[in-house]
């Protein structure tokens, strides 16, 4: 379960499904993610930039690529 601190949580998707990572954001009241990898794409089906922003859009959920957030290698 997620645990939001001052209304900034963080929250990697190792291990989970889109759904899951939707069911748990919508669980903890998150309105946006913002997506901070360097380059939003993934191997692991749905979690490429425009599918996850598409699933998270049908949600109700915001997405924002916000790669200059992203700290050093």
């Amino acid at each position: 379960m997620i645990s939001p601190a001052a209304g900034l949580i963080g929250i990697g998707y190792e291990g989970r499904s889109v759904d899951g990572l939707i069911a748990e954001l919508r669980a903890a009241g998150v309105s946006r993610l913002v997506d901070v990898r360097l380059t939003p794409i993934s191997r692991k089906p749905g979690f490429s930039k425009s599918a996850l922003a598409k699933a998270l859009n049908a949600a109700g959920i915001a997405y924002e690529h916000r790669r200059e957030l992203k700290g050093d290698r």
